[in-house]
Order: C-alpha cells, then sequence, then structure tokens
C-alpha cells in the first residue's frame, strides 16, 4: 500500500459546490484535489497530470461532463480513471448515456457527505 495521496479532479461550474467537494476532499489527507469550473478548465489540468478520480457535473457551460468525458476516453492515459459524475439531473437516458461512455458512479446531488466519501474509498481500497 502506498502512502501518496489519490490525486482527485473535481469539475463543477458551481462555486458553492466545488468549494464544498474541496472542502470535503480536504477533511481526507488520502486525497490531493485538483479543481476545474468547465471541461475546457478540466481539460487544461488533464494536460499536466492524470488523477486518479475524475468528480464531474453534466451541466456545465463551454464544455459539460458528457463531452469531457467523450474527450478524455479517447486518450490511452485516462483508461484507469475512474469517472463519478455528480448531479441533480439522474434522467434515464442521462444514466444509460454515462453508462454508455463508462461511467463508474453516478451520485445523486444533493448527497450525504459521508455517503459520498464511502463510494470514493471503495474504488480507490
Amino acid at each position: 500500500m502506498t502512502d501518496l495521496p489519490h490525486v482527485v479532479l473535481v469539475v463543477d461550474d458551481n462555486r458553492d459546490f466545488l468549494d464544498a467537494m474541496i472542502s470535503l476532499l480536504e477533511s481526507d489527507q488520502r486525497y490531493e484535489i485538483l479543481y476545474a469550473s468547465d471541461g475546457r478548465e478540466a481539460l487544461a489540468v488533464l494536460e499536466t497530470r492524470v488523477p486518479d478520480v475524475l468528480i464531474t457535473d453534466i451541466s456545465m457551460p463551454k464544455m459539460g461532463g458528457f463531452e469531457l468525458i467523450e474527450t478524455i476516453k479517447q486518450d490511452n492515459r485516462f483508461e484507469n480513471m475512474f469517472i463519478i459524475v455528480v448531479t441533480a439531473d439522474t434522467t434515464a437516458e442521462k444514466m444509460r448515456r454515462g453508462k454508455a461512455l463508462g461511467v463508474t458512479e453516478y451520485v445523486t446531488k444533493p448527497f450525504m457527505p459521508s455517503e459520498f466519501l464511502t463510494v470514493l474509498q471503495r474504488l480507490l481500497d
């Protein structure tokens, strides 16, 4: 087992939600947190780092979560990265699209922080 932190990239255009996720993840020293406010910013971050987990919203300006996932799925550097979609939009169509794109987990907003950490730890442990 390694003592290095897991690298987590959080992508969401809602600054309050982004700040809350960063605070939640910073409370556990097992995570190094990277963040972006939309898919384009996330791609810029991904040019320099390959996270263990991508946590993304679906609906964002400039580039949404599904478009981001479609783009990174074309790059072999990210083939082992877990993808968690955190969204209030859980229509069957969105869930099917996410599954087809290789989304690892869907978490519905709002959620209990402890439940989210359990999902994340299950993936990384």
